[in-house]
């Protein structure tokens, strides 16, 4: 039963839940308008909860089905409700250096498909860009990181935004012992950075500056809504990224991870001003 179908199921049976949990897991229309669908009344740590509306009862019970496949969770609604029985990782290897990547098959059923012995130290490129320009990724991450790779050491992977954080994909990440994730230093790379690591743990590391002060100038998206840009300080903090928020806070804009690219290995020390300039 999905996390929503056991709250309906105690709001059926009249349980106490944790009302402000059951509200993050209903569609944003009912969200953003709780009182207008849902009464709660106060008992012990939870609430007993009421749904209004007997048409919303019904939304929220076909919501709460958890579809058996893709095919199923269409003609609910929502492809996207159900796991991905298959799908596929795009990958740069010591066997396969050039432009074209080779293919890794992920399926539930079947057995993965893999030509090539993993390493044990995994770049997961979030942005198309960076994956096919992983040379200067790894020269850029030697200049700002301190660490040096190559493909002798280090497979690359294409995340393809946040299919990265879904199981099939996660389960094959897991054989990594080591995880450098670069997504754009926002709101939304920082949430998928936090997906991988509730997931991989402590294998899982942000790419960014070690001295974030140097790298200020490369800062340079506007966010669109200041709501974004206050939960992205707060997840830096929350993630333990201190210098991140605070850099955050004084450039006010996010950083895109093809900044990256940009870097001179040689003059990058030297050559960024700072953001406020």
């Amino acid at each position: 039963m999905t996390r929503l179908g056991n709250y309906l199921d105690n709001i059926a049976k009249g349980k106490p839940i944790n009302f402000r949990l059951f509200l993050a897991s209903v569609p944003d229309v009912y969200r953003s308008q709780p009182s207008r669908y849902f009464t709660s009344r106060k008992v012990g740590k939870g609430h007993i909860v009421t749904v209004i509306d007997e048409v919303v009862w019904a939304d929220l019970k076909r919501q709460a089905v958890s579809p058996e496949d893709r095919i199923e969770a269409a003609i609910l609604g929502d492809s996207h409700r159900a796991r991905l029985d298959e799908t596929f990782v795009l990958a740069f290897h010591a066997l396969c250096p050039g432009k074209i990547p080779d293919v890794v098959y992920l399926s539930q059923q079947h057995s993965n498909l893999q030509r090539f012995k993993n390493q044990r130290t995994l770049l997961l490129l979030e942005n198309e860009k960076n994956f096919f320009g992983y040379p200067a990724m790894f020269s850029a991450m030697e200049v700002m990181m301190s660490v040096s790779f190559s493909l002798n050491d280090t497979d690359v992977a294409f995340a393809q935004g946040k299919k990265c954080t879904s199981e099939l994909v996660m389960n094959w990440l897991d054989q990594y012992d080591a995880i450098y994730f670069a997504a754009d230093l926002d709101l939304g790379g920082l949430t998928m950075f936090e997906s991988l690591s509730n997931r991989l743990g402590d294998k899982v590391r942000l790419v960014q500056p070690e001295q974030l002060d140097v790298y200020e100038a490369l800062f340079q998206r506007v966010p669109e809504k200041d709501k974004d840009f206050m939960q992205a300080v707060a997840k830096a903090r929350s993630l333990g990224f201190d210098a991140l928020a605070e850099t955050l806070k004084k450039c006010r804009k996010f950083m895109e991870q093809e900044a990256l690219l940009s870097l001179d290995p040689v003059k990058a020390s030297d050559s960024l001003e700072d953001c406020s300039q």
